[in-house]
């Protein structure tokens, strides 16, 4: 939206969250919201307020706050080649986080069937 369309941080927001369902097109919502609620509030003061209240719904945890926080410091105080570099540089954090995210719950997969099969094997043991 930024790139392409050169469309103001408000409606790119809304675009972005446009199409999509759960908490994190909310977290859009909301700072668009804010945005256009004529408060004289920076963009960073709405994006902090939108994650602060919406967050406890989201399963993102505190590294990926830290990026989407970072990105919010960033976006709408440069010319537009500055906010897709900090755009790139967020989804290239996000994206770490994603993998990292995705090897613990393989991690933690095969340790939760393993209990799980010891857990009835113990059931059928007590019950003989």
């Amino acid at each position: 939206e930024i790139g392409y369309g050169h469309t103001p941080l408000p409606a790119a927001l809304d675009n972005a969250a446009s199409g999509l369902h759960g908490p994190v097109p909310e977290l859009f919502r909301d700072a668009s919201l804010r945005l256009k609620s004529g408060d004289g509030l920076l963009f960073r003061e709405c994006w902090e307020a939108a994650l602060d209240g919406g967050w406890s719904r989201t399963a993102l945890r505190q590294a990926e706050r830290t990026s989407l926080v970072r990105l919010g410091s960033a976006l709408g105080i440069s010319d537009r080649e500055d906010q897709i570099k900090h755009l790139r540089l967020a989804m290239l954090q996000l994206r770490t986080e994603e993998e990292s995210a995705r090897e613990e719950q393989s991690r933690y997969g095969k340790m939760w069937r393993s209990l799980g099969v010891l857990a009835a094997a113990l059931v059928v043991i007590l019950m003989l």
